[in-house]
């Protein structure tokens, strides 16, 4: 079992056979590679091959695992209350390949189905936190002692941080913020002087927030669009607002 791993190890994932025929062709074009000019030749050729065949696989890997979990599978697994929801969205994120901003519109469609909080978090910092890509330059770099180590730990901390954000996920929305307290009342007033028949609803929950695509709070919507949002507006500034909509 052992020579199988080390024929793994060393001859498929660390394609030592590759570094040994560079050295060969190398040495036989009268480039010595035990030489400072010649080793780095060497060195560049070997991991420049090596890391883009073993990207191009992992990409493809990770293709064919997307494909079992389009996003509309992933949604009915996740877009509910259920009670593996964080750890099945940990792992969930696991095979993508993408960064925090490629996760946001996956998040927003969770969210749209009903998916917790925690859930949508767990899912982001699965994919951000412990991508395959991720893990696998890791791996070349750390020992795999201290690699489980960290996995186990980031595993443990992502499942921890689902689940405490989906207890007190009520509370931050019965809660909300102070600024979009204040951004309600302003707006209130706004309308109460220029005297329209318009009404005024503070929304708190955050799938139809995010429906709206506002990404900072507080948020000011208009007609079903986005007017202005990531600062207090006062009510002379929503009635200039409301007076360019047509208002």
């Amino acid at each position: 079992m052992q020579q199988i791993w080390d024929i793994i190890q060393n001859q498929i994932l660390g394609m030592k056979w590759l570094n040994e025929l560079l050295g060969n062709l190398l040495n036989s074009c009268g480039l010595d590679t035990a030489g400072r000019i010649g080793g780095s030749i060497r060195f560049f050729i070997y991991d420049t091959i090596k890391i883009f065949v073993l990207l191009g696989f992992l990409i493809f890997i990770i293709s064919y695992i997307q494909s079992f979990f389009p996003p509309e599978r992933t949604k009915r697994i996740l877009g509910g209350n259920n009670p593996f929801g964080v750890i099945l969205a940990a792992i969930a994120g696991i095979p993508m390949y993408a960064d925090i901003f490629g996760t946001i519109p996956i998040a927003e469609a969770l969210l749209a189905k009903g998916a917790l909080l925690g859930v949508v978090l767990s899912f982001m910092m699965g994919v951000t936190t412990l991508s395959l890509p991720s893990v696998i330059m890791l791996r070349k770099a750390v020992k795999p002692k201290l690699l489980g180590i960290f996995i186990s730990i980031c595993i443990l901390g992502i499942i921890l941080v689902g689940y405490l954000f989906n207890l007190i996920q009520p509370l931050i929305i019965i809660s909300g913020c102070a600024s979009c307290r204040r951004q309600y009342e302003y707006a209130k007033e706004a309308v109460k002087n220029m005297e329209i028949p318009v009404e005024v609803e503070y929304i708190t929950d955050l799938a139809k927030v995010m429906e709206y695509g506002v990404m900072s709070m507080p948020a000011l919507v208009v007609n079903e669009k986005v007017a202005a949002m990531g600062k207090v507006l006062k009510p002379s500034e929503i009635e200039k607002l409301l007076h360019k909509l047509g208002f």
